[in-house]
């Protein structure tokens, strides 16, 4: 396994081993951020953000004490690598989350509020930029008033490193509270502990890194207000020595070739995303702007957080391969909050594993696979996601009867091991649900209930959906991607993004569509689009749409990783709140 140089002590915590990382190089500039995502990055020696990390914790001890919350409130950047170091640093449980949009607050703030209910912080870490809001955030959001806001870029309200010390901090302490991302109900505050995220990103630097690889670093432009942008591309790094060169999501949604450009520039082994940033570069990097990439430093590009499809790693693959990436850097992986972030990936030095599947049988909880060269019609494909973390056991069971399943029965995914988080914060109920499962017949546990439902093959993970979201229509389980896969694809005007859910109609179940489209169609437009969809599910899926809505760009709400809110597009449509471009039937 790679190592960052530091040995290894059962009884260190995040801060021992990020500390020894440090100032095993203080002159190393491992931390870079691309402001724009291109230009010359802003850096900071190991031995500054060290330095940051314990003025940082000063003034938070000075504020709170141990195991108290702080709420993390910057951008992402070097402020906001610091501003989480000080956390730990002070033995104060970071509270992440993106900062509120200035134009949007009436939107985003209702999350940030139950954050902070649930979470109660009693310090705001922000930048002087994002502090400024405070007045106008407890305008709209009185509730806040009273917590104290503390501006980590301003010197002067920062105290001198120098009077630090090692808070008296166990691995089995809390060292965040990573709030899941909502795509099923409310959100949650997960307690990770010191001792899940050293095993998790131990399990990570296994599976990315080699030892023939020794200065391979990461680009990215994941949040690191979710899981997988936090641990995977933010601590991992850190945690080993290695560069990492961050970007913010904006920068790269407003253009993704800065991402592709950043990975050739600066020579990354390892970059990665959902599987809809892939998309995205397949539709807005032109031809000429393809020429100018070298990808074949790659050694992984991981694709997780939402179902990874086989043929957007297929079109990605063939159109970049003249830039030099080659179809096995794709690294497919299953994770969630719950269990850190991974959960189960795949082998480096093997090619995507794949199962096509006879679509009558995979309705009715059987993955059974076609014949290799046989037809057949609607057959559905799946990409698998990996064999079970090291050190932990990954189960599929029935979530009535709570018994395994055998290989190829799709059931409820269940984990154990050092990774899985402590619980809930606050809620022992829901966290004895979710985090103390056991088989019906008294085996051994416990195991977190995971809620995503999948089957085995041959040790091979593969995902079928999450369980909130199936759609049971004439006594059969159906899975909303699938459904959303054929709308998206139903007419040119269509974007990459939709939601397939089901109202409850007199006792029946019904389908609703909710579709992403240009924000202005012609009324022939509309009509034509509004025909495929309909015609693309009842030929697909042999489903009658009861109502289709189409909705702007970014009208369909997504979680920080990109997941399709499914039960928030519900919620819109039985209470009528929602701005459609067009809509048809019940709609």
């Amino acid at each position: 396994m790679p190592q960052s140089g530091h040995g290894r002590n059962a009884d260190a915590t995040l801060v021992d081993h990020l500390r020894a990382a440090f100032l095993e190089h203080p002159d190393r500039h491992i931390h870079r951020f691309l402001t724009d995502g291109e230009g010359e990055p802003l850096t900071l020696s190991n031995g500054d953000m060290d330095r940051r990390a314990r003025a940082v914790a000063r003034a938070l001890r000075e504020r709170m004490s141990p195991g108290d919350r702080a709420l993390v409130l910057c951008p992402s950047g070097l402020d906001y690598m610091a501003s989480f170091y000080g956390c730990l640093y002070a033995g104060v449980i970071a509270v992440p989350m993106y900062p509120p949009n200035p134009a949007l607050l009436k939107r985003t703030l209702p999350r940030l509020v139950s954050v902070i209910s649930d979470a109660q912080p009693s310090v705001v870490l922000a930048t002087s930029e994002v502090a400024a809001l405070a007045e106008e955030i407890n305008t709209h959001a009185p509730s806040l008033r009273g917590l104290d806001w503390l501006a980590v870029d301003d010197a002067e309200g920062i105290p001198a490193a120098a009077g630090w010390r090692r808070p008296d901090a166990t691995p089995s302490d809390t060292a965040f509270l990573q709030y899941t991302s909502g795509s099923t109900g409310r959100p949650k505050g997960v307690m990770v502990s010191h001792a899940n995220l050293i095993h998790n990103l131990d399990c990570l630097a296994d599976a990315w890194f080699r030892e023939d690889d020794p200065d391979g670093g990461i680009v990215t432009w994941l949040p690191p207000y979710h899981d997988m942008g936090l641990i995977g591309t933010m601590l991992l790094p850190a945690y080993l020595g290695r560069v990492v060169t961050t970007m913010s999501p904006t920068a790269f949604l407003k253009r993704p070739l800065r991402w592709l450009r950043a990975v050739s520039d600066l020579r990354a082994t390892v970059t990665g995303a959902p599987n809809f940033a892939y998309e995205l570069c397949l539709s807005k990097i032109r031809e000429e702007e393809r020429a100018e990439l070298d990808l074949s430093c790659l050694k992984v590009a991981f694709s997780g957080a939402e179902p990874v499809r086989g043929a957007t790693l297929d079109r990605f693959a063939e159109t970049f391969a003249p830039q030099g990436f080659r179809r096995e850097m794709f690294f497919p992986g299953y994770g969630l909050a719950e269990g850190t972030l991974m959960a189960s990936a795949g082998d480096r030095d093997a090619d995507v594993v794949r199962l096509r599947l006879d679509p009558q049988e995979f309705v009715r909880g059987r993955a059974v696979p076609v014949p290799a060269g046989e037809e057949a019609d609607g057959a559905k494909e799946l990409v698998g996601c990996g064999r079970t973390a090291p050190g932990q056991d990954l189960a599929v069971v029935d979530p009535e009867t709570r018994t395994p399943l055998p290989d190829g029965h799709v059931g409820e995914i269940w984990v154990r091991g050092p990774s899985v988080a402590g619980g809930y914060w606050k809620r022992p109920e829901e966290s004895e649900e979710t985090f103390a499962a056991r088989p019906a017949d008294g085996g051994e546990g416990p195991w977190l209930r995971t809620g995503d439902l999948g089957f085995l093959s041959d040790g091979e993970l593969y995902i079928a959906g999450r369980s909130k979201d199936v759609i049971v229509m004439d006594g059969e389980n159906r899975h909303p991607q699938d459904i959303e896969q054929s709308v998206e694809h139903a007419d040119p005007v269509l974007r990459p993004s939709a939601a397939a859910f089901s109202v409850d109609r007199d006792g029946e179940e019904r389908l609703v569509v909710f579709q992403e489209t240009r924000p202005r169609l012609a009324a022939e437009e509309a009509e034509r689009a509004l025909a495929a969809i309909r015609t693309a599910v009842t030929e697909d899926h042999g489903l009658a749409v009861s109502a289709i809505v189409l909705v702007r760009p970014g009208g369909i709400p997504k979680t920080s990783s990109g997941k399709v809110q499914r039960s928030a597009c519900r919620q819109a449509y039985l209470s009528g709140e929602f701005t459609a471009v067009a809509r048809w039937g019940e709609a």
